[in-house]
C-alpha cells in the first residue's frame, strides 16, 4: 500500500513531511503452514506486532523464508523474529524515512518519533501519549536523554542530492 497523505493536518497538504501521518504504511505478511522450513507452522492468523519496521525488511525476510543465505549487504533486518513471535519486546531496530534534503529524516522507534532536518532542527514526539505529533518534546527540557538515544540510532552518512537537469 502507499503511505499517507496530509489533508490539512498541521497546515500541510500532500506527502512531503517526516510525520507519521504520511510515512506509515500497512504491512501484512502471511506465511502459510509448511511454506517455509524456517517457519513450518506459518504465521498465526490475527497476530499483530507493534514494533517499528521498514519495507526495506521485506527482501531479507523473503530470502530468509526461502532459505536463501544472507548476503553481505542488507539495508534492514529480517522480520522473521517478529513473524515467529509477534509479541516480542526483543526488537531493537528502528524504521527510517528519508526526506528530499540530504540529511533530513524521520526515525520511528517503539513509542517514539524523532525527526532530524538537514539544517539541524529536530522534533521529538512520544507517540504513546501524542499519536498525532502535536507537542514537539525536542524543545522541552527533560527529554535530552531520549533525544541522544534516538540521535545515535539515526543515519550518519547521506547520498549527495543531485538536482534534476535536462541533461540527466
Amino acid at each position: 500500500s502507499d503511505h499517507g497523505w496530509h489533508l490539512g493536518e498541521k497546515q500541510h497538504w500532500q506527502k512531503y513531511t517526516a510525520w507519521r501521518a504520511v510515512t506509515r504504511v500497512p504491512l501484512m505478511i502471511r506465511v502459510p503452514e509448511n511454506a517455509s522450513s524456517v517457519l513450518p507452522r506459518g504465521t498465526r492468523a490475527g497476530s499483530v506486532s507493534d514494533q517499528p519496521v521498514s519495507l526495506l525488511s521485506l527482501f531479507p525476510t523473503l530470502t530468509a523464508l526461502a532459505g536463501i543465505p544472507e548476503g553481505n549487504s542488507k539495508d534492514a533486518p529480517s522480520l522473521l523474529p517478529l513473524l515467529k513471535s509477534p509479541d516480542t519486546n526483543d526488537w531493537d531496530h528502528v524504521a527510517i524515512t528519508h526526506l528530499a534534503d540530504s540529511g533530513s529524516y524521520g526515525l520511528s522507534a517503539k513509542d517514539w518519533r524523532y525527526i532530524h532536518y538537514a539544517n539541524g532542527e529536530e522534533e521529538l514526539y512520544h507517540i504513546a501519549e501524542d499519536p498525532y505529533e502535536w507537542t514537539n518534546l525536542a524543545t522541552i527540557q527533560g527529554h535530552g536523554e531520549k533525544l541522544e538515544e534516538l540521535r545515535r540510532l539515526g543515519p550518519v552518512e547521506f547520498a549527495e542530492k543531485i538536482p534534476p537537469s535536462r541533461e540527466s
